[in-house]
């Protein structure tokens, strides 16, 4: 079981959703829960997001 301070430390989350309101209203919910979130339309701009950040967890809906 990972510690505590590891799983704190990488909350690092990618949204991919084509969906503006739903992509932005997710990366809102999760910046308020200490995330730290990006979003994305498509999957062309998840992979280069991929290619710039390290990411722990991606959400997507295509």
């Amino acid at each position: 079981m990972p510690n505590r301070e590891y799983c704190m430390a990488n909350k690092d989350v990618l949204i991919v959703d084509d969906d503006i309101l739903v992509g932005e209203s997710l990366k809102e919910m999760l910046i308020l829960e200490g995330f730290s979130a990006d979003a994305v339309l498509d999957g062309q701009a998840a992979l280069a997001k991929i290619k710039e950040d390290h990411y722990q967890m991606i959400l997507s809906d295509i």
